[in-house]
């Protein structure tokens, strides 16, 4: 799936929640200035979500992200190195620390604290899963293929009569991130460099690594570990903090998560370089002005 997808079908991130992710943003902005269709497309037939079907699997890991079922995710999530094993461990800890940190979010602003985030996690993982059932599904022995659109497609493998999904496709490639970064740099709202997602940043959802040959790939993976990490602990922080009722309302926490990020952005990315906005409108400037050239 590619990186600038929003509904990723692994989960609807927390961050994402949160309004870090420019690409929602964006396609928000696409579907308010679109015309309504002059019909409502017919509903795609329902896919069961069972491990039997590509498709279903993509159901089945979406559903697993949800709950943070550390189970079924090592079962679904495939891989083939010391290296991708410790992806699939990092995703298993950030499934938990999203749930987590809706569980802290309705607990502490009720069940529609996450909508007045920003988002509806429901009707997102609703829209996910029809997005799954309406998919184009190419099945080639013991390879799958599902499209995500926009050209690019989720890879499956069937072993022992059921689909898995090779976790090195939930990193993207250096390019990748790189034209993430610089498209985050021209949003007006917290950057993503993915949303897991859904892109978001850090994000689970599915990308397909470019041709960088194998170093590249595993580049790739180890900064999306890095993602993944930071990810958590913003949440694990966040979700702390709403417990000790630092934030009185849901708009203080998505701030906070925002400029929690920020920061860590101008970490990763040198104060010098463009940033975001912060909440409120402002956004940051290189402290000092850049030389010229005569």
């Amino acid at each position: 799936m590619g990186r600038g997808r929003v509904a990723g079908w692994a989960a609807a991130t927390a961050l994402a929640v949160a309004g870090l992710s420019f690409a929602q943003s964006r396609s928000r902005d696409r579907a308010a200035s679109a015309p309504p269709p002059a019909t409502a497309p017919a509903a795609a037939p329902r896919v069961a979500a069972d491990e039997s079907t590509p498709r279903g699997t993509l159901k089945v890991l979406l559903g697993a992200m949800q709950d943070a079922d550390e189970q079924k995710l090592k079962s679904i999530l495939m891989s083939h190195s010391p290296l991708e094993e410790r992806m699939v461990d990092a995703i298993v800890k950030r499934a938990d620390a999203e749930k987590r940190f809706r569980g802290a979010v309705e607990k502490a602003y009720g069940a529609g604290g996450l909508r007045t985030m920003g988002n509806d996690s429901e009707a997102m993982n609703a829209a996910s899963i029809a997005q799954i059932d309406s998919a184009d599904e190419r099945v080639d022995g013991d390879l799958a293929y599902v499209s995500a659109g926009q050209g690019s497609e989720m890879r499956l493998q069937k072993l022992n009569g059921t689909w898995k999904v090779p976790v090195a496709q939930m990193a993207s490639a250096p390019a990748e991130r790189d034209a993430a970064a610089a498209a985050a740099a021209d949003q007006q709202a917290p950057p993503g460099a993915t949303q897991p997602g859904n892109s978001n940043l850090p994000t689970t959802a599915p990308t397909a690594p470019a041709a960088d040959g194998t170093a590249g790939k595993e580049k790739a993976i180890e900064e999306k570990l890095d993602d993944e990490k930071l990810a958590v602990q913003i949440m694990n922080d966040i979700s702390s903090e709403i417990d000790q009722g630092k934030y009185k309302t849901p708009q203080e926490a998505r701030d906070a998560i925002q400029m929690k990020m920020m920061v860590e952005m101008m970490k990763r990315y040198g104060a010098n370089q463009p940033q975001p906005a912060v909440p409120g409108g402002a956004t940051t400037q290189p402290t000092t002005e850049p030389s010229r050239t005569s």
